[in-house]
């Protein structure tokens, strides 16, 4: 794969909702950015500012009422045909009557290009659970149902990986392990990841640079790049280099939330 293989380029994208008798949601409005391959890029904003809106742009399931985005120069119709943008959601959503390593092997059946056990193996053992690609997910714990969906999504071998609020429902704690391992498997592969999260902490944490987003409409006020080695650790997460970048995407954040509540009718 060549640095540029999975360029991605946002130019005006606007999205507006139209239902008959109602008027019209500016869902999205003049978003445009430029990504470079392997970054890893978290989205964050208030409900409704339309994260999941523009996550769904990148993965061919909403299309854009104008404007263009591009993946090394393809539409990403194109890419989801060829069955090479992975995506994770908050819910595992784990077939319950199949084992574990059948899950992680779903996709890739589907897409045509069955794993082998091993590769079963060698993806569950990335993630941390080979001792249980023969248990159910009835028998495993939250977490642990989130490194299998972490490992079904790397069996299609993505250039993309697009995660909408993974870890949104676990523990604090549970989330943090979580975020460690998610960084440790990106370092090794280096895809193009683009992740939702409301957690500050965590955006900053895990990120090359955080698209902070306002509502009504839905666009990007902040492009703020997390100017420190990807090789991060545990013991930097409260540290005051990722704390200063907290306070900086909080201020963004409230900022632009005030001066959206002021335009607010009252």
């Amino acid at each position: 794969m060549t640095a540029a293989s999975s360029t991605i380029i946002g130019d005006g994208l606007n999205l507006v909702y139209r239902r008959a008798g109602a008027e019209p949601v500016e869902a999205l409005k003049g978003v445009s950015f430029t990504i470079a391959d392997g970054e890893f890029i978290s989205l964050i904003g208030p409900s409704g500012c339309g994260k999941t809106t523009l996550l769904k742009i990148f993965g061919d399931l909403l299309q854009p009422s104008t404007g263009t985005l591009t993946i090394n120069s393809q539409q990403p119709a194109t890419l989801r045909r060829e069955k090479v943008i992975g995506q994770m959601f908050q819910d595992a959503t784990l077939l319950p009557w199949k084992t574990i390593g059948q899950n992680i092997a779903l996709l890739g059946e589907i897409a045509g290009r069955r794993p082998s056990r091993e590769e079963v193996q060698a993806l569950a053992d990335m993630v941390g659970i080979g001792h249980f690609v023969d248990s159910y997910p009835h028998e495993l714990s939250g977490g642990m149902r989130q490194r299998a969906a972490l490992a079904r999504a790397y069996a299609l071998k993505p250039r993309i990986l697009l995660m909408d609020e993974p870890f949104g429902a676990l523990d604090e704690i549970t989330r943090e392990d979580m975020n460690d391992e998610l960084v440790r498997v990106w370092s090794q592969n280096k895809l193009t990841v683009i992740f939702v999260t409301h957690s500050i902490a965590e955006a900053a944490y895990l990120s090359d640079r955080v698209f902070v987003m306002a509502p009504r409409p839905g666009r990007i006020v902040a492009d703020i790049r997390i100017d420190m080695p990807r090789a991060r650790r545990p013991s930097e997460r409260f540290g005051p280099e990722l704390t200063r970048h907290a306070e900086e995407i909080h201020h963004h954040l409230v900022s632009n939330m005030q001066r959206s509540n002021a335009h607010e009718p009252a």
